[in-house]
């Protein structure tokens, strides 16, 4: 009986393929195709634009449309604000709400972020390419000394500068973080490294498939910041009221 199970065990891996000690990945055929089986996501009452997509005022049925929020999509780590204005029995379909990748990361990446955090979305050149070049800045101690939480989405860079005063060191929390320092050197950090930048280095950085690292370093001065590009915007900041 043990030898016939083992035989048809055996017979299932091969079917299935070589385990990688990872999860398959399926084809966006595959995925397209069990798209259809997901409950879509409809307002149970009238929603005003900005609001919170939440449990209070949704319903999900089948079958779902085409290009609309499915019930997989939504959770307690992902969260959507509507992008329109919403009347009850509406689908809510992916162009019109707006994912708060912010929130998302957080949770997924199992950090603690105090919430009397100053959190800051840093934007080289504009608001609209934050996505491209850019970060999000959790301020959390500056004293005698400062922390940081740095968090970068998916391709983002952050460009050259250095600073006249602050020596700071980098502790990556998740992701992949690559810096350039100087002119030819390039420094490739995973989980767990730490890198050393002195004052007046210059050196920019950035990341492949998004990172949460912490910047530990001494006091922060605003205006330390020095970029190579002199276009960049000088109102590059924007606070984000991220716990209200």
């Amino acid at each position: 009986m043990i030898e016939k199970w083992l035989s048809v065990a055996q017979q299932s891996y091969k079917i299935l393929g070589n385990f990688k000690n990872e999860r398959k990945k399926f084809s966006p055929k595959e995925m397209s195709d069990l798209r259809i089986l997901h409950r879509g996501v409809y307002a149970k009452k009238n929603l005003k634009k900005g609001s919170l997509i939440n449990k209070d005022n949704i319903y999900l049925a089948m079958p779902n449309i085409e290009g609309q929020l499915v019930a997989k999509e939504i959770g307690m780590f992902t969260k959507y604000h509507a992008n329109k204005d919403f009347v009850k029995d509406e689908p809510f379909m992916l162009q019109n709400v707006k994912k708060d990748k912010i929130k998302e990361k957080i949770y997924l990446s199992n950090i603690i972020v105090p919430k009397d955090s100053k959190v800051e979305a840093s934007h080289h050149y504009g608001i609209d390419k934050f996505f491209q070049t850019g970060a999000v800045l959790f301020h959390i101690i500056n004293n005698e000394y400062s922390k940081i939480i740095v968090m970068m989405f998916e391709k983002q860079k952050y460009p050259s500068h250095y600073h006249n005063i602050k020596t700071e060191t980098y502790l990556v929390l998740e992701g992949d973080l690559e810096i350039k320092v100087e002119k030819n050197k390039s420094v490739k950090l995973k989980k767990g490294d730490v890198y050393t930048i002195k004052k007046n280095i210059i050196h920019s950085f950035k990341t492949k498939n998004g990172v949460v690292f912490e910047e530990i370093a001494t006091k922060y001065i605003k205006g330390d910041s020095k970029y190579l590009d002199k276009s960049i915007h000088k109102n590059r900041k924007t606070i984000i009221n991220l716990f209200n």
